[in-house]
């Protein structure tokens, strides 16, 4: 088993320049998916090779994993602009029977419910494309989404893996001095070994008891089990260990979390309306949102394409999307609260500080 992560570590993963361990670790867990994804009696999230610019390799370490798995380039689409055309390219990709869904250099973002729902299921239905047929068909592909920084929803980033590769080089297109200056053809002509170095470090896993890994990661228990399982056994420690990093990062939520403090700070737990004051001692969720610099990207979304007037139901709908999810402000932990009944023809929303030491 010593030998096979050697091989591996030694050739493949060798000129990676890998951010951290753990970004490694999580590139451990992309390659040895395809060989044990029917061990895993759930879903998977969605493996994300991150860089800080483009050249770095990600597209290639995607190629180099599904050549030693199945022999091919992992095959790849660009991300779509809609929720119908995600559905439809994630029913065709699932239908496919390629063991890889990779979504390659997503520039725009990525925020999609297509997509959060298909890497949380273990079934996918739809309707088949050019037919009024619906399929139903079993979820066991690897998700992978390479993009140079990518910016991702809350609701997508608690569904992601990052691996990320940072260079030290403006130009990293024009490195020289590599282990495997052509590492695709170096994969396809040591395949077999490479194979032989995957299976071998699951079935020490295997002969040693299949003890469960000590991480966790909301939605994906079963997949943490396993795929830690097998990784510590290895001695590959660092499994999941830059999600706090990852999450400390998401933009969407600090700037969530930014609005959250702002309302704090001017009404405290005082209850309020979504819609702006109506006099110069009435603060609504508008005034207050109106006050930042860095606005929710979900918020900028629904404003965006809301017609003239109706801001104080985007400011509801977008409140709706945090109501009853906690913040830590200020050492405090503010729950975002709305009324059940409607006072007036509007909600009341208020925050609601809760003792962290008893969870009430």
């Amino acid at each position: 088993m010593a030998a096979a992560v050697a091989l591996i570590d030694d050739n493949v993963f060798v000129d990676y320049e890998f951010a951290s361990e753990a970004d490694k670790a999580n590139a451990w867990a992309l390659l040895l998916l395809g060989f044990m994804r029917n061990m895993i009696n759930g879903p998977t999230p969605i493996h994300w090779l991150d860089k800080s610019t483009p050249g770095a390799g990600a597209s290639l370490l995607a190629d180099v994993v599904s050549l030693i798995q199945t022999g091919a380039d992992m095959p790849k689409e660009t991300a779509p602009t809609t929720e119908d055309e995600w559905r439809k390219k994630i029913t065709a990709a699932l239908l496919s029977g390629s063991p890889y869904v990779c979504f390659d250099n997503v520039s725009k973002g990525l925020d999609s419910q297509a997509i959060a729902a298909a890497v949380t299921s273990t079934y996918w239905s739809d309707r088949r494309l050019g037919a009024s047929e619906t399929v139903r068909v079993p979820v066991v592909q690897t998700f992978v989404v390479t993009a140079n920084n990518l910016n991702a929803s809350n609701e997508m980033m608690r569904r992601l893996v990052r691996i990320r590769i940072d260079v030290s080089t403006e130009h990293p297109e024009m490195r020289t001095g590599f282990k495997h200056p052509r590492l695709k053809e170096w994969v396809e002509e040591n395949r077999p070994e490479l194979v032989r170095a995957c299976l071998t470090v699951i079935q020490s896993w295997v002969a040693n008891g299949m003890a469960k890994g000590s991480k966790r990661k909301g939605s994906y228990e079963a997949w943490v089990d396993v795929m830690g399982g097998v990784l510590e056994n290895a001695g590959i420690r660092a499994f999941l260990d830059n999600e706090a990093e990852v999450a400390a990062s998401d933009e969407s939520l600090e700037a969530t979390r930014g609005f959250v403090a702002a309302w704090w700070e001017a009404v405290g737990s005082a209850r309020v309306r979504a819609r702006y004051g109506k006099s110069a001692s009435e603060i609504g969720l508008l005034d207050i949102m109106d006050d930042l610099d860095t606005k929710p990207a979900e918020y900028l979304e629904k404003a965006t394409r809301a017609k003239p007037g109706a801001e104080t139901t985007v400011m509801g709908t977008y409140a709706g999307l945090i109501r009853d999810r906690v913040f830590r402000i200020d050492g405090k932990d503010l729950r975002v609260r709305r009324s059940t009944k409607a006072s007036n023809g509007s909600q009341w929303w208020w925050l609601e500080e809760r003792d962290s030491a008893d969870g009430k």
